[in-house]
């Protein structure tokens, strides 16, 4: 069978929240930037709402 390749990414979907981002990429520190490098890199739209949100996981994860 042949099947065509249909490139999905991102289809359909409006921006997405920076920090579900983060917690997408297991919890990369958006601070270093390696979360939106990796996002503007795919052309992928998302919110740059980070600011002051601190992320309990990685509190957590750190103790």
């Amino acid at each position: 069978m042949n099947f065509k390749q249909v490139n999905v990414t991102n289809y359909g979907l409006s921006a997405v929240s920076i920090k579900l981002w983060h917690e997408r990429l297991a919890h990369q520190n958006v601070r270093l930037k390696y979360v939106r490098d990796v996002l503007k890199r795919n052309n992928i739209k998302f919110i740059d709402d980070w600011n002051d949100y601190v992320c309990e996981g990685c509190i957590y994860g750190k103790q």
